[in-house]
Parts: C-alpha cells; structure tokens; sequence
C-alpha cells in the first residue's frame, strides 16, 4: 500500500509512538484488503460499551491506553455509549455491589477520553456536534452509528473496530478500501413492499422488523435499496432500520427518494440492474414479530426505549404518551438518549413529565445497560418489552448476551 512522505513519518515514529502505533495497525488493516492508499477522515465515533468491570473490559482499555500514549487526536471524535453512567446509579437503583465492580473502569475510560481530547456525547446514534458533508469520509465503530450515517447523509465509513476507529482519529487516516470507494456502494438488492403495506402508518418497531427480515434474507454484504418509501420517511424511522446488521454484514442501504445516494432507482444501483429482487408484505412483517416475541405472558416487568438513543421527537412523544398517566409500579421504564438531548427536553420540561410519571430518561448510557451488568436476577425481571429491533434481536439471536429474559416482547407506539 503507498503512503505519503507525511504517512511514512508517522509510521516511523517521527510524530510520537501513538501515531505510529496507530499508523502501523492501519497499514497492516490496508495491507489485509489491499487498499492502495490511505484517505483523510474527518471525524471518528469509538469507545464502546463493552468497557465494564469483566476482564475484556480491562484489556480494552489497557490497549487504548498504550495506542493514545502521548498523543492527541487530529480529528474530532464522539464516543459511544457507557454501559453505566455511575451518576444515575441513585436513581436506577443499582447495588452498591455492582457499582462498586464497574465504576473504575468506567472512569477510567471517561478520563482517557478526557486526556486525548474525544467529545464525550457517550451516545450510541449519530448525535454529532458538527455536520458531515456527502461523500466525506469517517472512521465509525457501532453498528447503529455506522449504518445510519453512511445511509442518511452519504458520508462513508467501513464497520471499525474500536481500535481501528481509534487509530484513525489519532492519525487523521484510514485505509481506502470497501465503502469508501463509490463502486462498492451501489445496491445489488432491490426490496419492494407489497401493496398490504403501506409505510406512511408504520410504527418506527415496523421499520425494524422490516429491516431485520431484509438482512436475513439477503444475508453476505449485498446492499439493499429500499423503493415504496414515502419522501416524508424521517431521520428518526430510518434510525430503526439498522438490524439488519443481524445477518447481513453490509453497513449501507438506500430508501429511493429518501437517502442522498439514492434520488432515483438508477442512481441506487449505479445503472445496472439488482442482482435479486424480493417483496416484503404483512406475511413477512409477521415472521420477524414472531422471532422477537418470544412470551405467552400478558405481563411486562421493563420497557426499554432508546436503543439507538432516542431523538428529542421521540422523547417529546413519549412525555405526549404519558400525559395524565402512571407508569405501573412494579414496571422500570427506562428511555435511553444522550446527554445533548436530554438536556433540551429538560428545558421543554419533557424531562420532568416522564419522571413525574414514574420513567427514567437515561443519558451518557446503554438504554439496555443494566441488563448487561447482571441486574435481571435483582430487579425480578423475566419480561422486558421494547419498540427496539435491535435490542430485540440481539436477544433472539445471542440469548446468552442477556442471560435470565427468557421471554422478550417487542411493543409498537409512536403510530402516526
């Protein structure tokens, strides 16, 4: 792979051992999928949440630590969600215990973000404090953020690691390779809706379901194009159309007349034709409800809404849902965003609405944090529901993630 004079004194050590530490990982990753050359990024997404109290947690950080040695980043950088933001301990009710396992770590992370100069927006959608450009390119880990911004705004990034992310917010650089280059994002699979549905009355669960069911059966890195979409079809919707990185490995797809890459079926596909055509009705809407829901008990101890992080719409929803009503008292139910956000909903006094009405708004977090720090046993949970296909998902393909749900419910809300 060529590098540049500039490229080749980074790997050399001449701008401090992080660099070149992180130069080094990024050439090998070239040299893999023989890339030509390294491209400018202009931003990075990356810590994630897996950085807990278990001992994967440790070596995550033990290894960013020595990438980030002396050096600082030469791009913006958001960072991902926390497994637990330890200031709504209190409230969440988490055990002193289980606090005391995790917070160091979690720390630790914080100031390491801190010291290398990342944006600590801790969230797992692209709530970003600036504002990408078609066709500039990023370096983002998490699935939920990588996906939604190559599909909405057309800026492009491969599905990083968290240390190849890291790597390229250090150096400014990453490989030229896969979604990068504008031949390899074109679709290959056309995904009609038939005519029982109509996408103007999806709930944003729908949109999910859709997806998931998408990936399944188009399955590899094959990219779908979406036709039958409404223009009025929001960032929000979209947002939820991110499982189908449950089957397929292709972080991209497009919605014709919605998506920047996609203002019409031809420019979708690049002037060829799709490899495959397939139809999605009722019938297969159904199909993915049913490998989500997995109870037969009409009861719910925790809702879970948020995962990706929920958009200031959806929250103004939620507190308009909850007006002149109490969350039952033996149910959590616990809303997911991001700090930004939740701060102007505080302001519009949505916030408070949800709060008065027994909910938690969550920021800085994972919406589904405390499930993954081994709470299910303490907070009696057996069913939780969520309007997530992702969270849902997760649980009906790796059961193992969240150990002790043996029923899971998805829920519809937010009809037009």
């Amino acid at each position: 792979m060529y590098l540049s004079k500039e490229e080749e004194r980074m790997l050399n050590g001449e701008y401090g051992s992080g660099v070149a530490y992180s130069m080094e990982i990024l050439t090998k990753v070239g040299d893999a999928y023989k890339a030509e050359r390294m491209i400018p990024v202009s931003g990075a997404h990356v810590f994630v949440w897996k950085v807990d109290g278990r001992p994967q947690g440790k070596l995550i950080l033990d290894k960013f630590a020595d990438i980030v040695e002396g050096t600082k980043l030469r791009v913006p950088c958001t960072t991902n969600s926390l497994v637990l933001n330890p200031n709504l301990a209190d409230k969440l009710g988490i055990p002193e215990d289980v606090l005391e396992t995790h917070k160091g770590n979690i720390q630790k992370l914080v100031d390491l973000a801190r010291q290398i100069g990342a944006i600590p927006v801790w969230s797992c959608h692209y709530h970003y404090p600036y504002e990408p450009k078609l066709g500039d390119h990023y370096a983002l880990t998490q699935s939920n953020v990588c996906m939604f911004a190559n599909a909405w705004y057309g800026i492009r990034s491969n599905m990083e690691g968290d240390i190849t992310a890291l790597a390229s917010a250090i150096t400014g650089k990453t490989p030229e390779y896969n979604l990068h280059l504008t031949e390899n994002r074109y679709g290959q699979v056309l995904v009609k809706l038939s005519s029982d549905l109509d996408p103007r009355e999806f709930s944003n669960t729908d949109f999910g379901a859709l997806s998931y069911y998408t990936g399944e059966i188009i399955g590899s890195d094959r990219i779908p194009v979406y036709e039958g979409f409404s223009r009025d079809t929001s960032a929000t919707q979209v947002k939820y159309m991110q499982p189908q990185i449950a089957h397929s490995s292709s972080a991209m797809f497009h919605i014709v007349g919605v998506t920047p890459e996609a203002p019409t079926l031809e420019a979708a596909f690049g002037g060829d034709k799709p490899e495959d055509k397939i139809t999605i009705g009722e019938e297969e809407l159904r199909e993915s409800y049913e490998r989500f829901n997995t109870t037969s008990e009409d009861r719910v101890d925790m809702v879970g809404i948020g995962c990706p992080h929920c958009t200031l719409e959806e929250i103004r929803q939620i507190a308009r849902l909850l007006t002149n009503k109490k969350v039952e008292r033996n149910v959590r139910l616990l809303i997911g965003t991001s700090a930004a956000v939740k701060s102007l909903a505080e302001k519009m006094g949505l916030v408070g609405q949800i709060e008065a009405a027994g909910g938690i708004v969550l920021s800085d977090m994972c919406t589904m944090g405390p499930l993954l720090l081994g709470l299910i046993e303490k907070w009696n949970i057996r069913v939780a529901a969520t309007n997530s296909s992702t969270a849902a998902g997760i649980r009906a393909e790796h059961p193992e993630f969240v150990p002790g749900i043996d029923v899971l419910s998805l829920i519809h809300i937010f009809r037009a």
